[in-house]
């Protein structure tokens, strides 16, 4: 076959040619996405198997459904380097820098900016990110107290209220899941519960090796009964 025109690109996470076999799982996510954004409940994501089969590429997929959306995406990758707290900041500085760019600035957008920048505070004391904003007078902040799962959940709440306000909702992707620590597996499981249970507009989705669904019922019993598990397996021959 012509080198340039074959179909296959080897890689890691890089998307194919044409994402087939996947249909039951994007629907699930599409479903869940209007849920939410009817301001109904909608159950986690976990994916999980073994390495090369995909589980990257969908999540990658689903992250671009939401973020086609409107949606504020954070898309992120587990790190034993690096903690969550770290990498979801990161992540949500692109979503919130696209709105704190917008003439029409509300105090909710202001307030959920003003979390999140408290929340990277507790890892990057430099205080380097503005977001070009004055926010002295913005409501909003706290979510450095060091406790994880008081923050993360002050953090997401205050981005619901603003999703909310923009009719979506907040999308949290994170690969490599198996990666995160203890600490972190509790506070994940904790929000994504809490956010069931208030009607927050949130949606976490998890994707990492076959021992994930073990390690987050060990950080929380409850789990199994939290999170829609999915076994992502190689594409049949077919």
């Amino acid at each position: 076959m012509d080198p340039v025109r074959n179909p296959y690109q080897p890689g890691a996470g890089l998307r194919p040619a044409a994402l087939v076999g996947r249909d039951d799982q994007l629907a699930g996510w599409d479903i869940a996405l209007t849920r939410i954004e009817d301001g109904r409940n909608a159950q986690p994501v976990v994916l999980y198997g073994l390495r090369g089969v995909g589980k990257t590429v969908l999540l990658n997929t689903q992250a671009k459904v939401a973020r086609d959306r409107g949606w504020i995406v954070a898309k992120l990758e587990a790190a034993t380097d690096k903690p969550l707290r770290a990498s979801l900041t990161e992540a949500l500085r692109t979503p919130l820098t696209d709105r704190a760019t917008l003439p029409s600035r509300t105090a909710r957008l202001l307030r959920a900016i003003k979390t999140v920048v408290s929340l990277r505070a507790s890892v990057d004391a430099s205080g380097t990110w503005t977001f070009g904003l004055d926010l002295d007078g913005a409501g909003g902040g706290g979510a450095n107290t060091g406790a994880l799962e008081f923050d993360l959940a002050r953090s997401i709440h205050d981005l619901s209220e603003l999703a909310v306000e923009e009719g979506v909702g907040v999308a949290i992707l994170i690969d490599e899941a198996q990666d995160l620590t203890d600490d972190e597996l509790v506070a994940l499981c904790s929000l994504a519960h809490q956010a069931g249970q208030e009607d927050w507009r949130v949606l976490i989705a998890l994707a990492g090796l076959p021992s994930l669904p073990r390690v987050l019922a060990e950080a929380k019993s409850y789990s199994e009964r939290l999170f829609a598990f999915h076994h992502i397996y190689a594409l049949p021959e077919p």
